[in-house]
């Protein structure tokens, strides 16, 4: 499994090397990516795994409680490149249009320990729309962090929505991202959220749990983690992510859950899942917890 590294993680590093990575999407019929401790500022490589599809990646969510973040100082969001504190709440005051924005990789940038409140309002565009950074151990670049998101609208950047180590979602609609919805480390949670027409995934991690959301009309797959990750999905509707033309070529994959181990589903509904690593499970052709997962 390949896990992405960079010895400088600075911003004029990642942008220096901006449309390198960038091909690499194209390149997705092998693979998508596994997150890095270290978080460039540039996505990281996808790298290869998945049989057909070739699948490690990473992705994570934080358990950042509403509680907790309410006792946070605040501080408005109202220009693009801003960066949220660690320990804020940062809050949107109206729609910010960051699509032309050329100042920075991220659109918003979040401290670790911090929430963004998008108040209700959109928040469109940046190469990522908003990353969960704080400093690298011994002062060198950034690493993802830990950071939730809430209320309202990410959409439409050029490559992922949403990325970080532990990412908590509520409440938000990530849509029509070039590549991923959201790119994780260690740990994603989305609640009563709504993921859908991103080109590549909808949310990628180590561990995702899902509860009360809509994952529906992302290119190649819903949710996926690594071949050791685990998925947890309650009361949700996972359907329909194979909207990519490779998803017709019989060699690729393309599915709602891919898991490395057998998924908790419960109270939901999908199609297609996937065994993380191309094994078998009991004759199926998933991990015989969605509807088409016969042999």
């Amino acid at each position: 499994m390949y896990s992405a590294t960079q010895s400088d993680c600075s911003k004029k590093s990642a942008i220096v090397g901006r449309r390198p990575w960038v091909r690499l999407a194209a390149q997705f019929v092998l693979a998508t990516q596994v997150a890095p401790t270290r978080a460039p500022r540039k996505e990281p490589r996808m790298p290869k795994q998945l049989g057909i599809l070739r699948f490690p990646f990473a992705v994570s969510l934080l358990i950042l409680s509403t509680g907790a973040s309410a006792t946070l100082p605040s501080a408005p969001v109202t220009t693009c490149g801003q960066v949220i504190p660690k320990r804020t709440t940062g809050y949107l005051t109206a729609d910010l249009d960051c699509t032309a924005f050329v100042g920075d990789e991220y659109a918003v940038e979040v401290g670790e320990g911090s929430t963004l409140d998008l108040g209700g309002f959109t928040l469109s565009g940046g190469y990522v729309s908003v990353a969960c950074l704080s400093p690298c151990p011994g002062g060198q670049g950034e690493c993802w962090s830990r950071c939730a998101i809430k209320n309202g609208t990410v959409q439409g950047a050029e490559q992922s929505g949403i990325t970080g180590d532990k990412i908590t979602l509520d409440a938000v609609t990530v849509r029509d991202h070039g590549d991923r919805g959201i790119n994780g480390g260690r740990r994603v949670r989305v609640s009563g959220s709504t993921i859908t027409g991103n080109g590549l995934a909808g949310v990628l991690a180590t561990r995702i749990i899902v509860d009360g959301s809509t994952i529906t009309g992302n290119g190649r797959t819903g949710i996926a983690t690594t071949p050791r990750g685990r998925v947890r999905v309650e009361n949700s509707t996972i359907i329909d992510n194979d909207t990519s033309p490779d998803c017709s070529s019989t060699s690729l994959a393309c599915f709602d859950i891919g898991s490395g181990r057998r998924p908790q589903v419960r109270h939901s509904t999908c199609k297609r899942s996937f065994v993380s690593g191309g094994a078998v499970f009991s004759g199926c052709s998933g991990w015989c917890v969605c509807s088409e997962d016969g042999p």
